[in-house]
């Protein structure tokens, strides 16, 4: 009830835990150690004007960062772990409440129509180490960005995406319907 009407609540399932993606394993000590730096970390993404949808990770050839923000995960927002069944193996996915800046309309409107869209962590590993299996083990790290993908662009971890909390038409329409109750 008290939230800046500029903005829209969302959640969104970050990576999952103790489980390989892109050769990489991120253990619960290490998720654990990171979490702090969740807070206030931008939720990014790059509009395609041309072909109207998100593109993924994009970066220009001195490596700076081509995405922008259309949103953060405050301060304030709760995380919390979700177990998520993926081809018979249940996953345990960190989550957390973001919010989304309706000011970026195009990439609001998109997210809004696109239902579930793929989101991708962006990390700076601290300490890390490969096994024998050549997986790099990352022991610390600290959260940079997370990416709101393309439709059709490959997330690392299958379930991560973004949701949005509440449908803006189903609210209104159960105070309506709330506000005609006899």
């Amino acid at each position: 009830p008290n939230l800046n009407p500029s903005f829209h609540q969302a959640k969104t399932r970050i990576m999952a835990i103790e489980s390989v993606a892109n050769k990489c394993n991120f253990s619960v000590e290490s998720v654990e150690k990171g979490l702090p730096t969740l807070k206030n970390v931008p939720i990014v993404t790059q509009y395609n004007n041309e072909t109207e949808k998100f593109k993924g990770h994009e970066f220009d050839v001195d490596r700076s960062a081509m995405t922008y923000g259309i949103g953060v995960i405050p301060e304030s927002a709760e995380q919390w772990i979700e177990e998520v069944e993926e081809n018979g193996v249940t996953k345990h996915y960190l989550c957390s409440d973001v919010l989304l800046w309706k000011r970026q309309k195009k990439e609001f409107e998109f997210i809004k129509d696109h239902k579930g869209l793929s989101v991708s962590m962006e990390v700076m590993i601290t300490d890390a180490n490969f096994d024998d299996n050549e997986i790099l083990n990352i022991d610390s790290f600290y959260f940079t960005a997370v990416t709101v993908l393309g439709v059709g662009v490959a997330p690392a971890f299958d379930s991560a995406n973004i949701t949005f909390a509440k449908n803006e038409e189903q609210i209104k329409e159960m105070m309506f319907e709330l506000n005609n109750f006899e």
